[in-house]
């Protein structure tokens, strides 16, 4: 929960109305107030501290009212019916279902030293020259990966099987669906 907003609507609305805000556009939102729960996701750099970490000086810079956190801090916890609601909203979440897309999976995990490397020397390597490098990568993302950078970067370096790869590549990923949302 994120103690700095408004948790006026964790304490007011059911747990259906807070999903269907939790994932309606803020600028779709209207008047309505938008829901003070961010999801953290592993991976994505998420900056999680204890209150007592952060100073005085450090609230004042990044624009933090401590005893407005302290607040809403002491109402959440005597309102036990809130972590109900929150647990409630993500327990019918949809089941994650992996991207096949290569350029959606970069927060599947980390690349080891070795791979990482190996991508120095592609980035390194003079464009034309990228097709004839022979590179084995631990990841298997990563040989997808230097293929759309080829595409999208140095077409002139696809041979006509490529360029029909590519084709359909994009074919698949720029649906209607995809382009409209």
């Amino acid at each position: 929960v994120d103690l700095a907003g408004d948790i006026s609507p964790l304490l007011e609305l059911d747990s259906d109305t807070l999903r269907e805000r939790l994932y309606t556009a803020k600028a779709d939102l209207g008047d309505n107030a938008a829901v003070p729960v961010k999801l953290v996701h592993i991976n994505k750099c998420p900056v999680l501290a204890q209150a007592n970490t952060l100073r005085p000086e450090d609230a004042d810079r990044l624009g933090i009212n401590r005893q407005h956190c302290l607040d809403n801090l002491k109402i959440l916890r005597e309102n036990p019916q809130v972590r109900e609601k929150v647990v409630a909203i993500f327990a019918e979440a949809e089941p994650f279902t992996p991207s096949d897309n290569v350029d959606a999976q970069l927060y599947n995990g980390f690349f080891s030293d070795a791979d990482r490397a190996a991508m120095k020397i592609v980035l390194e390597t003079e464009p034309r020259n990228l097709p004839a490098l022979d590179i084995t990568f631990v990841d298997k993302r990563i040989e997808k990966l230097l293929f759309n950078y080829r595409a999208r970067n140095f077409p002139g370096t696809l041979d006509y099987a490529e360029q029909q790869r590519w084709l359909e590549h994009r074919r698949q990923v720029f649906t209607p669906e995809f382009l409209q949302g």
